[in-house]
């Protein structure tokens, strides 16, 4: 099934092409409030990822504390320390050492969080295209997606991203919005079965005139094609459809079809060259 710049309605097992609401007409204003909804889906994962790290360095601190307390008393009596008392000083030194690394650790953990999600709303933010790595692309978008706790726990990821990809322009916030949503329709629809984890699989490649990303996942075709063939005014059926849209307005070709595990979204972008944009 190859996706125009239309809504998809499953008639007769097959799909029918009708025209998607541009984001001006009635009925699309709803979906600001569904990103603001998603977005407030995130914050209990952003609080807990920034609160271990963070909870680190306590731990970490709380511990020097203490030990600088024993060495300081046991440097008092350097002149008359015992073999076993000095053992016991070059132990709290190695203890005070491992402290230390983990305050650098957890601090290095949560400066990275904050970047990366500074980087992330940063590039999200800006509605120009811009030239990415199609890697890049999808890297970004899964640090962040890290954010969401169903995600982070509930989803398992093969990976595997093609070497040495030639750079392509769009707008990031496009990519971004159609490549979560397609995850979070799939975590949504898997959401129903427990005991089981949504499996994804995403690969990247380059054919002769395209940049190809792949994102398998273990969710029957028709359910996808459900959600996308609802109605409009159903903002959360019309988003799908509509951050396709969005993605055709910038060059993408999409295609959704029946895979092994389930389905298979084809997102596809000609490629560009640095030279003729220096």
């Amino acid at each position: 099934m190859n996706t125009q710049k239309t809504k998809k309605k499953r008639t007769s097992g097959s799909i029918e092409m009708l025209p998607l609401p541009s984001a001006g007409e009635k009925g699309m204003e709803p979906c600001e409030y569904y990103e603001a909804a998603k977005l407030g889906e995130l914050v209990p994962g952003i609080i807990h990822n920034l609160s271990t790290p963070l909870s680190g360095v306590l731990g970490g601190v709380q511990l020097l504390e203490m030990r600088s307390l024993n060495i300081a008393e046991a440097m008092e009596k350097l002149d008359d320390l015992s073999d076993n008392t000095k053992r016991e000083l070059l132990e709290h030194l190695e203890r005070h050492q491992k402290s230390i690394d983990l305050i650098s650790r957890n601090t290095q953990n949560l400066s990275n969080l904050v970047q990366n999600l500074s980087t992330r709303m940063t590039c999200y933010s800006t509605k120009t295209p811009d030239i990415y790595g199609l890697n890049q692309l999808i890297e970004m978008e899964l640090r962040y997606l890290e954010f969401h706790l169903t995600f982070r726990h509930r989803v398992r990821r093969q990976i595997t991203l093609g070497n040495d990809l030639p750079p392509l322009r769009c707008v990031f916030s496009h990519f971004a919005r159609g490549f979560d949503e397609i995850i979070y329709t799939a975590m949504e629809q898997q959401g129903s079965q427990k005991d089981s984890l949504l499996e994804i699989v995403i690969n990247t490649m380059a054919e002769p005139d395209r940049l190809v990303l792949s994102l398998d996942c273990s969710v029957d075709c028709a359910r996808f094609e459900e959600n996308i063939s609802r109605s409009p005014s159903d903002c959360h059926g019309a988003v799908l459809p509509y951050y396709f849209h969005q993605l055709q307005e910038d060059g993408w070709e999409i295609d959704m079809r029946p895979s092994d595990s389930g389905t298979e979204f084809l997102l596809k972008h000609a490629p560009i060259h640095l030279a003729s944009h220096r």
